[in-house]
């Protein structure tokens, strides 16, 4: 069967809309396409945004956190030597210690990365590290005190070496993505027409 050209004008509109059917199926597609693309642009770069914002101020706060966690990794060492530990002292550095607000880990919440992630739990062993030290410190001086003393302050050891691990992880993360301009989400690269 060859294609016949319409005859009259019946059979013209029948290929006029037709052809308009098939251009407005085509150009809703492509409208679509174009919407989700800037969409996706947008997302990742108020996420980028938002991660500069955040990282730069957790690049600070993990440097004080590291800090903290590495000095009580230091006086750990010490009593395991058999030295003393002074678990109020330890507390009261811990207390003027500047941890992120819920504001600050709020703000990294569509940052999702390593960094994030480490972040949150870093401050959420610090914030065990803290009960810990309470808990020795309420402690009488009692034998049987002296060994939950032990016991919580050994306790504390490995959980310091991974708050160590999480803020290194977290300062490193959030550095990279600074520096590179990395999407919190992926390594996509969305350019702009």
């Amino acid at each position: 069967m060859a294609w016949k050209p319409p005859t009259n004008s019946a059979d013209v509109a029948g290929w006029v809309q037709a052809f308009g059917s098939i251009v407005t199926i085509a150009g809703a597609f492509f409208i679509a396409r174009w919407q989700a693309e800037e969409d996706r642009a947008n997302q990742i770069t108020n996420q980028l945004a938002a991660a500069e914002v955040a990282g730069s101020t957790v690049a600070d706060l993990t440097t004080s956190m590291w800090a903290f966690v590495s000095g009580l990794e230091h006086a750990i060492d010490q009593r395991n030597q058999g030295k003393g530990f002074d678990a109020p002292f330890h507390l009261k550095r811990f207390r003027i210690l500047i941890l992120p607000t819920e504001t600050q880990m709020m703000a990294l919440a569509p940052v999702i990365n390593a960094g994030a992630i480490s972040l949150a739990r870093g401050v959420n062993r610090l914030r065990d590290i803290e009960r810990t030290l309470i808990r020795v410190i309420e402690l009488g001086n009692g034998t049987t005190d002296m060994v939950f003393k032990d016991m919580a302050i050994q306790g504390v050891e490995p959980i310091v070496k991974l708050a160590i691990k999480d803020l290194n992880d977290a300062k490193a993360a959030f550095i990279d993505l600074l520096a590179h301009k990395v999407p919190p989400v992926g390594r996509h690269v969305i350019q702009k027409k």
